[in-house]
């Protein structure tokens, strides 16, 4: 399927078990643009005090799009 990750439906690409929903952690699915990767990877820790390190996983790749 060729439409971007940011208007197609994301069921068949995050599994249930790719979703982590507690008390204390909620998982958090971001679209990025191709160009902007580098800037994401760089800064996603810091867009809140309770982002835990190193833990991103990039589910899909799209020729501009992204889904981490």
């Amino acid at each position: 399927m060729t439409d971007s990750l940011a208007v197609r439906d994301l069921s068949n690409l995050v599994k249930p078990e790719d979703m982590i929903t507690s008390e204390h952690l909620v998982t958090l699915l971001a679209i990025v643009p191709k160009y902007s990767q580098k800037d994401w990877l760089a800064s996603y820790e810091s867009l809140d005090t309770f982002v835990v390190m190193l833990t991103f996983v990039r589910a899909s790749f799209m020729v501009f799009f992204s889904l981490f």
